[in-house]
């Protein structure tokens, strides 16, 4: 697989795609399309200062060495709640080491899954949040966060290896100085994602 996909997660809403993994597209025949894929830009989770979890290699487009170590750390579920936190390394070789720490926590209540990223370690850095939608759906209307902007805009996804179509991300950039953490919260209510455009 070799993607770089750390902490990065999939939501289905009885039965439909919402937020989505894009899949692989090609192998060898385009390098470039190949990475694109597989970069941590096209995951659901955090890119920190414009780098990948990990490099890729040019000459092998299934190497990528586990250097992120990521473990879980918890996962409980309840009657009323999910719990479950996770954490990677790979962003402990910029200048100023980084830790990744995500939990998600569903509330079966009122069906909120609310998203906390934590970023142990020093310095000053430059986070990008990306989820990638489902083409059928509007991403505008379910999410929330303490912090962030977000944004739409075009991306692609895969659905079937050599095909590539286009769907929509949500983005966000934010500045910031470790320790430090943020809250998304997404609407898992069918009336408040499920608006198909």
């Amino acid at each position: 697989h070799a993607h770089n996909d750390k902490l990065s997660f999939e939501l289905m809403i009885d039965g439909v795609d919402v937020i989505i993994d894009p899949g692989t597209f090609v192998y060898t025949r385009d390098p470039q399309a190949r990475n694109e894929f597989r970069s941590i830009r096209n995951h659901n989770t955090v890119m920190i200062d414009k780098r990948e979890q990990k490099s890729f290699h040019s000459s092998n487009l299934f190497l990528l060495p586990d250097t992120v170590y990521a473990q879980a750390i918890t996962w409980k579920s309840g009657e009323k709640e999910d719990y479950f936190c996770g954490e990677h390394r790979g962003y402990e070789n910029l200048a100023d080491p980084v830790t990744h720490r995500r939990s998600f926590l569903f509330s079966k209540n009122d069906g909120v899954l609310t998203i906390t990223d934590f970023f142990s370690g020093r310095g000053a850095h430059e986070g990008e949040w990306n989820f990638i939608f489902a083409p059928s759906i509007d991403p505008r209307t379910a999410f929330d966060s303490n912090l962030l902007l977000f944004s739409a805009s075009e991306a692609e996804y895969s659905p079937a290896y050599g095909i590539r179509l286009l769907t929509s991300r949500l983005s966000a950039i934010h500045s910031f100085a470790c320790p430090f953490d943020v809250k998304i919260s997404i609407s898992t209510n069918q009336h408040s994602v499920l608006e198909f455009s």
